[in-house]
């Protein structure tokens, strides 16, 4: 019983605090605003939906890697506690995620006939059940969750750079949101971005697995698994994101 009650724990609160801390980060440099008009803005509500798709998936895999992680030290981690510790994390993620994304967008004025609120509601549990079944996949196979974490730290190095390129010289009220997975630099156009950014990305988070994977002496079959893997999963992330996000208020 121990041993489940731990799982379980682990997973959870590590899912609560990454979403937590996602939602912080952004909230605290403005990059992501959802108490606001969105109305004649093209594809800022959808791109802000996609985010808290993407933070709410990354949570919940955390926290069941997190999981995974510390129990194998000791133990092996059986199927079914994989699907205990993606069940955990993908409560810990419901309840960080929603209060705080749910709240500002009860003020956001949107183009479509949607409510705001609900449609922000619909998107983290919708990302969630997303994020239970890849943290189930994924926890406990290093390959996986190597592939994954680079992907996850690479999207987090786009956005900062996009954020930080983008920023405007009077404040950040009117900042336009960054896409997820994209380089955007007003010195490109958007078309090239985002044709780029995506092959760039797998292809990049396939040569740093594989040479993690050298640097450990792995087998050349493991390694070429690893890279072939990460080089999978970083379309299939950013694909599985896009897919749980109800209509927005786009007009592009």
């Amino acid at each position: 019983m121990k041993f489940w009650a731990r799982i379980f724990a682990i997973a959870l609160t590590t899912a609560a605090l990454v979403g937590a801390a996602e939602l912080g980060i952004v909230y605290g440099f403005d990059a992501l605003r959802l108490d606001r008009s969105f109305v004649k803005t093209g594809n800022d509500w959808s791109i802000l939906l996609t985010w808290i798709a993407w933070f709410a998936i990354v949570a919940v895999v955390a926290g069941t890697s997190h999981a995974a992680a510390v129990v194998k030290l000791t133990q092996r981690f059986s199927v079914g506690a994989r699907l205990t510790a993606a069940l955990a994390a993908g409560i810990g993620a419901l309840v960080t995620l929603v209060p705080l994304t749910v709240y500002p967008a009860v003020n956001a004025k949107i183009d479509a006939n949607f409510n705001a609120p609900i449609t922000v509601a619909l998107t983290v549990v919708g990302a969630v059940g997303a994020g239970v079944v890849l943290g189930g996949l994924v926890a406990g196979n290093p390959p996986l969750t190597t592939g994954v974490l680079v992907v996850a730290l690479a999207v987090w190095g786009l956005g900062a750079v996009s954020v930080v390129a983008t920023a405007p010289t009077m404040g950040r009220l009117y900042l336009t949101p960054v896409r997820l997975g994209v380089l955007d630099l007003d010195s490109i156009s958007a078309v090239q971005r985002a044709q780029f950014s995506m092959p760039a990305l797998a292809i990049i988070a396939a040569v740093v697995v594989a040479l993690a994977g050298r640097s450990r002496r792995r087998s050349r079959v493991l390694i070429a698994v690893c890279a072939l893997v990460a080089f999978q999963v970083q379309p299939v992330d950013v694909v599985t994101v896009t897919f749980p996000v109800p209509p927005g208020a786009s007009n592009d």
